[in-house]
């Protein structure tokens, strides 16, 4: 027993020293030794107090203080018209994770407004987040949360002063928001809760004052934020807290936050390089404006290139689910397609295997696989999907492989989805001509200033060299 046990010691401390220490953000945001006050004082958030406060509702409630705050944070997105499934979707997750997806499915049905019923089942649904947040620490089964009359009533008035904040400070731009594509060594995970046209919001229902932690998780975000495929945060001026116990409203112009303490969050406590400077992220926001701008776009076909595959794919991928709800993928082996994808993801999706029968939830797309390798090019590919991505490219640009490219090339002419994308990996020295002129455009992402490090490796084994290369 003794050796299974320093076994499995080993194991995890190999595992930090690969990975690091795979925190989540308000994990990490716990472990920092801050200065008196905290990086972000909460005297300097500018506060508003919107009307009747703590002072009105029940003194007493029966249910734990963060499962109250899950229950009006989600039901609040249900309310503003996210589907429930995407508004308790991490408690679902979590659900899931416990063998118990029955029980939470028959409680979201019955989850349809501001009735005692439906406040109770999200009560009671909210009690499966910490299955996924906090590995099943704390979990007390659904069973036992009995919500009492005053806090059921309690946590109605505090959905409903969310509302009525999101139609004074509204409308939302964003809601449950991951940092994909963001997270560090330091920092694996993490979700924020609300966009607007110029603020980060997070919802903290609170009987005391905001604290320093607090700040410094909205800092992060922020931060974050910047680094993800999400342009919204490019807008973000401003810093806010909502506390719907107590209906005030607390906010930071981000002008006010000191060069000093964000070089400090970016490098110490995010774990960013000195190199990405202050947003590190100039080849990504310009990738993310033209892809999107090809999908606003009357163009129908496009080729994607770069030479950062697992950006490349992550960026993709995270573009077509905020605007998707259907496609095929079609790859060159399905028995490697699944490891590529869940290779670029800090929290992959897919089984280790997928096959061309069944519909797999990528990002809240249904999304199906097939190969385009020995393909019998029917008519009409995609006909009933918003979208086909043809990915990875790469067999077909070799030599000796040319049959196999004339037959790619028919298929992309016969796709008739909403969108057809087209995107290569390990085209190094290879004649993208064909394939450029099959499709309407071409969107290159770069490396030169997000991943200096991959372009001087490749330029190592290559040297100079044209890419992406049209002959």
């Amino acid at each position: 027993m003794d050796d299974i046990l320093k076994t499995i010691i080993d194991k995890l401390i190999e595992d930090v020293i690969k990975n690091g220490p795979q925190l989540s953000v308000t994990q990490r945001v716990k472990g920092v030794k801050q200065p008196w006050g905290g990086y972000l004082k909460r005297v300097d958030f500018d506060e508003v107090c919107l009307g009747d406060g703590q002072e009105t509702l029940h003194e007493n409630e029966n249910v734990h203080a963060s499962l109250i705050g899950m229950a009006v944070d989600y039901m609040a997105r249900f309310m503003m018209g996210s589907p429930v499934d995407e508004a308790f979707k991490i408690s679902l997750i979590g659900a899931k994770m416990k063998n118990k997806i029955r029980t939470a499915n028959k409680l979201k049905r019955n989850i349809t407004g501001l009735d005692g019923e439906s406040i109770v089942n999200a009560i009671k649904l909210s009690g499966f987040d910490v299955v996924y947040r906090n590995n099943g620490f704390s979990y007390v089964p659904v069973s036992e949360i009995k919500p009492d009359q005053n806090t059921i009533e309690n946590v109605r008035t505090m959905i409903q002063r969310t509302l009525d904040f999101f139609n004074i400070y509204g409308p939302v731009t964003l809601e449950g928001f991951d940092f994909e594509g963001a997270y560090t060594r330091n920092i694996a995970s993490g979700d924020g809760d609300f966009l607007t046209e110029d603020t980060l919001w997070d919802l903290k229902v609170l009987k005391g004052y905001i604290s320093k932690n607090h700040t410094l998780q909205l800092l992060v975000y922020w931060r974050m934020g910047l680094r993800t495929v999400q342009t919204e945060f490019q807008s973000i001026r401003y810093l806010g807290i909502y506390n719907p116990r107590k209906n005030t409203v607390h906010r930071l112009n981000v002008d006010q936050i000191t060069e000093e303490t964000i070089k400090i969050v970016d490098q110490e406590i995010i774990g960013y390089p000195t190199w990405l400077g202050d947003n590190g992220v100039l080849d990504r926001q310009e990738f993310v404006k033209n892809f999107r701008g090809f999908l606003r776009s009357s163009e129908h076909k496009t080729l994607i290139t770069g030479l950062d595959d697992d950006e490349k794919i992550r960026a993709v991928l995270k573009i077509l689910s905020q605007q998707f709800k259907s496609g095929i993928i079609y790859c060159s082996e399905l028995g490697a397609i699944a490891e590529i994808i869940n290779h670029a993801f800090d929290n992959p999706e897919l089984p280790q295997k997928v096959n061309s029968s069944d519909t797999y939830d990528l990002g809240g797309m249904k999304v199906r696989f097939s190969k385009y390798i020995h393909s019998k090019n029917p008519a009409n590919i995609g006909k009933n999907v918003d979208f086909v991505l043809y990915f990875p490219v790469e067999t077909v640009l070799m030599n000796g492989k040319e049959k196999y490219l004339k037959s790619l090339l028919k298929d992309i002419k016969n796709t008739t989805s909403t969108k057809v994308i087209v995107m290569t990996t390990n085209d190094e020295l290879k004649n993208l001509t064909p394939i450029r002129e099959a499709v309407d455009s071409h969107i290159h992402y770069e490396s030169e200033h997000d991943n200096p490090d991959l372009l001087e490796i490749i330029k190592s084994n290559f040297g100079e060299f044209e890419y992406p290369l049209f002959l």
